[in-house]
């Protein structure tokens, strides 16, 4: 499963990791706190760096979702390498 959550704390995102207790499931995630409760439950933690921690005082752009969108593109291109390689 992926998850993406600027704060890693938001109550869907919180919601997935709850449900996914003592599954044989590997959690993925996206995150800009890597200090958070979904960060530190993933088994594989992307941190994306994000100067501006909170929504509610927004003064300029914030790139999170656009890093994100680059780290699955940048992923699906490594994947893609290794299954042209592998055939």
């Amino acid at each position: 499963i992926w998850i993406v959550s600027k704060s890693g704390r938001s109550s869907s995102a919180l919601n997935w990791v709850k449900a996914l207790e003592g599954k044989e499931i590997n959690l993925v995630c996206f995150t800009g706190d890597y200090q958070s409760p979904l960060a530190q439950a993933a088994d594989t933690a992307f941190i994306i760096h994000d100067p501006q921690k909170f929504d509610d005082d927004i003064y300029w752009s914030n790139p999170f979702f656009g890093y994100c969108i680059l780290g699955f593109e940048r992923l699906l291109k490594m994947w893609f390498t290794s299954l042209r390689s592998n055939s």
